[in-house]
């Protein structure tokens, strides 16, 4: 990778991060707004069709976007071809779901579905006109753009969500927020790429870009059933509220994996990139890196797991009572996630996907068993065997990359032990405190102490037990900011 190259990748991914930040917090702003407005049904006949329309999107991108950004050269004959391409398998997608609309809405026993998926299906159409522009920023690393689009098409789409919401239209509020959104964001990526598609269709570039994306919609599709199996499952078996419910918690945690676990992730993978042939560098790099995510994300899911229910109760209001016992258990699921979900970069830095690919399957019908066997008891137990199945995949999540890179699970351990044990120490007192000011205090004041006195508690222990957590972090910052070294910021600290 040359230096220029090297500069700008870290340069995107601090954009990327700000940006990241910027439109998860945007996001949660306006998912309180509008959950304290509407109910959990509305939400999870949303999501119930959002798993349809969802996989009309993977099936309308097709790998096409990844095949434009991975190509060595490309012109307008090349991003047309591609144009046309997304924007008939785009058409052709939402024609498909909106005619499926009807069988759909009997198997979950739902008729509304019918009318708001057909509705929502419109986002499949509008979306495939702008992936190609997309592809076109990234390919650039113009993360700073594509991020400024993605928060004004939320906070557009927000607004209108939030306006139909208090106007009474329920789950419709929903819809027609999604698809502000997605309009807003592919008028903006018209505009300001400034590319316009010709008239203009190679079927041999057609062919070289379905090749590749083929393979990639196999794994995506694979891929994506299993990480909507729950829903398919809460949906069909316990109704569209209590998949409200259980989303509520679990986009929660979500939430908190992507904020730290992408922001420090996207600097991690430019470094890893560079370095991709020394196993004892990417070694450092990774394990330094752990120990980051884990600095914030622990005390993060722990704080979650003991304030559970002021935080519902102050945010969301009492009809989402609910997901307290949820977020109890997911939050501990969201321990292990944060610092897990970055294994990828493993894979991809060594060109190994191919292990990735067989090992998500494996990971992905056992995640899938767990859910199935779970439901059988109710929402709460589902919970708690998705919990128990990520557990106890844990050692073999870390095992099987670390091989590539001559990484141990005990060298993961003692990455992340000290954050460990000061966000258990936090959660005990913070729960100690709790016990004492809830009779006499209510939601808003039950957060308003345990989350300054967690947050104190925290960072004073974690001065004692990991005191170069800050210095590591620091450097992390500037490799941000300033990308003249970025590996030797990652590895000098001891």
């Amino acid at each position: 990778m040359s230096k220029d190259l090297k500069n700008r990748t870290i340069k995107a991914s601090g954009w990327a991060a700000v940006t990241q930040f910027l439109a998860l917090t945007i996001q949660f702003t306006i998912s309180v707004v509008m959950a304290r407005i509407l109910t959990p049904n509305d939400f999870g006949l949303m999501l119930v069709a959002m798993i349809f329309i969802g996989f009309a999107n993977v099936l309308s991108e097709g790998g096409i976007a990844s095949a434009i950004i991975q190509k060595s050269e490309i012109d307008d004959g090349i991003l047309s071809t591609a144009f046309w391409l997304n924007t008939a398998f785009g058409t052709i997608t939402t024609l498909l779901i909106i005619a499926s609309s009807p069988v759909i809405a009997l198997f979950f026993e739902q008729p509304k579905l019918e009318a708001i998926i057909s509705l929502a299906a419109a986002t499949t159409a509008i979306a495939s006109l702008g992936m190609v522009h997309g592809a076109i920023l990234q390919r650039s690393l113009n993360f700073r753009l594509l991020g400024i689009i993605d928060i004004i098409a939320m906070t557009i789409g927000g607004a209108i969500g939030i306006y139909g919401a208090i106007t009474g239209k329920g789950v419709l509020a929903l819809v027609h927020a999604s698809i502000a959104q997605l309009a807003t964001s592919t008028l903006l990526r018209w505009i300001l790429t400034g590319w316009v598609p010709i008239m203009h269709y190679s079927r041999s570039s057609a062919i070289e870009i379905m090749h590749f994306g083929w393979g990639l919609l196999g794994f995506s599709s694979f891929n994506y059933w299993i990480r909507r199996a729950d829903n398919t499952l809460i949906a069909k078996i316990l109704g569209s509220s209590e998949l409200g419910i259980y989303s509520r918690a679990y986009d929660l945690i979500k939430n908190v994996v992507q904020q730290v676990g992408t922001v420090v992730g996207r600097v991690m993978f430019a470094s890893l990139s560079t370095v991709q042939n020394d196993n004892d560098r990417i070694r450092a790099i990774y394990l330094r890196t752990l120990n980051i995510i884990s600095l914030f994300t622990f005390p993060m899911c722990l704080g979650l797991f003991v304030l559970a229910e002021p935080f519902v109760l102050a945010l969301y209001g009492d009809q989402w009572t609910g997901c307290i016992p949820i977020l109890h258990v997911l939050s501990l699921v969201g321990v292990t996630q944060s610092i897990g979900t970055t294994t990828g970069v493993i894979y991809q830095a060594k060109a190994r996907t191919d292990w990735l690919f067989r090992w998500g399957v494996v990971a992905g019908i056992y995640i899938f068993l767990a859910f199935v066997i779970g439901i059988q008891w109710g929402l709460l137990e589902l919970a708690i065997a998705y919990l128990v199945a990520v557990w106890s995949l844990t050692w073999f999540n870390f095992s099987i990359p670390g091989r590539l890179i001559g990484m141990t699970f005990r060298n993961v351990v003692s990455a992340v032990q000290q954050n460990l044990i000061s966000a258990i120490l936090m959660a005990v007192a913070v729960f100690a405190l709790d016990l004492v000011i809830s009779p006499n205090s209510n939601s808003i004041q039950r957060l308003a102490i345990g989350v300054p006195f967690g947050v104190i508690f925290y960072f004073s222990t974690i001065l004692f037990l990991n005191p170069t957590a800050f210095g590591e972090l620091h450097q992390i910052i500037k490799s941000i900011r300033s990308p003249t070294s970025p590996i030797t910021r990652l590895e000098t600290s001891t």
